[in-house]
């Protein structure tokens, strides 16, 4: 998203979310399950940890609204 929208979206963001120092986000929980399937069929289930994303809680509320937006709200 670009120009005037984008802007306003991201002044409302700022004004509700004070907080717009990055920190580590881990959108899918620290760690989440994945099956591995061998040569046999049979599975073996483990863990990975879930991608951390460098974002401030004014840019995860910025996607938030362009995703509402997008969607037509919820």
């Amino acid at each position: 998203m670009r120009g005037f929208k984008a802007k306003a979206l991201r002044r409302m963001a700022l004004m509700i979310e004070k907080d717009n120092e990055p920190g580590y986000v881990y959108p899918q929980g620290r760690r989440h399950k994945k099956v591995f399937i061998d040569a046999m069929g049979k599975a073996h289930p483990y863990t990975v940890s879930g991608m951390a994303v460098l974002a401030s809680r004014a840019d995860r509320l910025y996607n938030h609204l362009k995703r509402d937006l997008r969607t037509g709200g919820s």
